[in-house]
């Protein structure tokens, strides 16, 4: 019996001698175990699994720090995303006082479009095998190929200007206006008036400006066997009114009144940005009272003659100055007036233009020195 326990024990001692060969380390689970701790940053778990290698160890050791310097490195440049400071561009800046800049067409992309969806359907099979009747030789039938009409020509016209109440994308336009046609075809272009902006009118855009004087002008671009024609409505300035800027100081005891106007040119649903004007000198007229007394040459209007530019919101780029003052005494009741013919013209043009309209500049004095000055619907009363 003792040998045969001496045995029994001899041998589970041999068992358990072989037991932490049979469990010793397991390189690829352990090292996997120990990456994933690293990187959760959990030392404890990797205390308790212990029998990694001194090699292992050192190994860890030498990786920890490039693992730390990339985990600083990426919220570093997380901080750099955060931080930001705003600067002004000196090109918007500089946008933002020059003429409105031309707007993307629809059209300009609207034919390549239509062009990838055609070229797609004609990747596709033409047709699909239909198998033939039992008992029959089996031929290929299939369905006729996908056919697509080609795109339907469009046009676009869109102005330099905005119209003070008209936008951009418009047909009425005023005289000398420069007009930018885009279709989504590319084509030859041809315009019955105006004055095309190059020589060469073959693409999917056309430039034109505006004839000089009213009309009804035709834009035409053929592209294969399409055409497309847009009528240009082509509109001149037809009246005038003005906003009072201010009124103007005199001295205490001083006879006289005037004001500062700004004209606007009507219609406002084209712009006239391309246009000039000018009032015309000339004589008196409807007078009474006291000026009747005063020499023909004191009341006459000089207006300089001058033609001055008129901005894109239809706004005269200059001030008008309409006044009166220095009447001697003795004051009595008196009339008169200026009716001033006004002319345009276009950038383009030489000459003396065209009259449209005139405006009346009308004085109104009392016995009292008081007088009223009116002009293009506005009106200033001063007395000494």
């Amino acid at each position: 019996m003792k040998t045969a326990e001496l045995a029994r024990r001899e041998q589970e001692e041999a068992v358990t001698a072989r037991e932490p060969e049979a469990s010793g380390p397991a390189p690829a689970p352990a090292e996997n175990v120990l990456q994933w701790q690293r990187s959760a940053g959990n030392a404890a778990v990797s205390r308790q699994l212990g029998g990694a290698s001194k090699a292992r160890t050192a190994a860890r050791k030498r990786r920890v720090p490039a693992a730390d310097q990339a985990l600083g490195r990426m919220l570093a440049r997380t901080a750099d995303r955060r931080a930001g400071v705003k600067e002004r561009d000196p090109a918007a800046e500089v946008a933002e006082t020059e003429p409105e800049p031309e707007e993307t067409s629809a059209l300009e992309t609207e034919e390549s479009d239509e062009l990838e969806t055609e070229e797609a359907a004609e990747t596709e099979a033409p047709g699909e095998e239909r198998p033939a009747p039992v008992g029959t030789k089996a031929t290929l039938a299939r369905k006729p190929p996908k056919t697509k009409a080609p795109p339907t020509l469009k046009v676009e016209p869109q102005t330099k200007f905005k119209a003070p109440s008209g936008g951009r994308k418009r047909t009425d336009v005023g005289v000398g206006e420069d007009v930018t046609f885009t279709s989504n075809l590319k084509g030859s272009w041809a315009a019955s008036g105006g004055t095309p902006a190059a020589a060469v009118t073959n693409g999917k855009k056309f430039k034109w400006r505006a004839a000089n004087r009213a009309a009804s002008i035709t834009v035409t671009v053929t592209a294969g066997t399409q055409t497309k024609t847009t009528t240009m409505n082509v509109i001149e300035p037809t009246i005038i009114t003005a906003n009072k800027l201010s009124e103007m100081s005199f001295k205490k005891g001083e006879q006289g009144a005037g004001m500062k106007l700004r004209f606007v040119y009507q219609p406002l649903n084209v712009s006239f940005g391309n246009m000039e004007v000018k009032e015309v000198s000339g004589p008196a007229t409807s007078i009474t009272g006291y000026y009747l007394t005063q020499p023909a040459k004191s009341l006459w209007h000089d207006s300089g003659d001058t033609f001055t530019r008129i901005g894109k919101n239809n706004k005269d780029t200059a001030v008008d100055t309409a006044s009166n003052g220095g009447d001697a005494k003795p004051w009595s009741d008196g009339t008169f007036e200026w009716v001033i013919p006004n002319h345009f013209k276009t950038i383009d043009e030489g000459g003396d233009g065209k009259q449209f309209t005139t405006v009346t500049q009308a004085f109104t004095l009392l016995a009292d020195g008081t007088i009223t000055v009116s002009k293009g619907g506005q009106s200033v009363t001063r007395s000494p």
